[in-house]
């Protein structure tokens, strides 16, 4: 009995000590395909630049690491007040989280940054990622 007991007690550490190492193994995996997703979406946009969003113009994409950067600049009949700008860039983040195919990458860890600059200086910049999504919360900087 104490021999089978014992048996179960070694198994059970030993299933319990693979489970961490696994968790581990997959947290390890999971940043290097974050990162290429970051890199893939930022080539991709890159290739159709520039485009048009919302009242912005969007002419730059690059990725560093698991994030996509995308710069944007007012079009030329866009409004240029801050409550214009953070409501179109918090409606243009509401579509990033609601897009199935971009939501899909964002849970892959991914982040999404959204930078309006007018000439030199950044006027604004909305974080996309799973935190952001969930809350709702995008205007980091101003």
């Amino acid at each position: 009995m104490k021999n089978i007991l014992g048996s179960v007690f070694v198994l059970l550490a030993l299933i319990s000590c693979s489970g961490v190492k696994q968790q581990k193994n997959n947290k390890k995996l999971q940043q290097p395909l974050a990162e290429t997703f970051a890199y893939e979406r930022a080539a991709s946009i890159a290739q159709v630049l520039p485009m048009k969003m919302g009242d912005f113009i969007l002419n730059k994409a690059n990725s560093d690491k698991a994030n996509v950067y995308l710069f944007l600049q007012l079009a030329n009949n866009a409004k240029s007040n801050r409550s214009a700008i953070t409501e179109d860039l918090n409606n243009i983040s509401n579509i990033f989280c609601r897009d199935k195919k971009v939501s899909l990458v964002i849970a892959q860890g991914v982040s999404y940054y959204l930078i309006v600059k007018d000439t030199n200086q950044n006027i604004a910049t909305a974080v996309i990622n799973k935190q952001s999504c969930a809350a709702m919360d995008f205007i980091k900087a101003y």
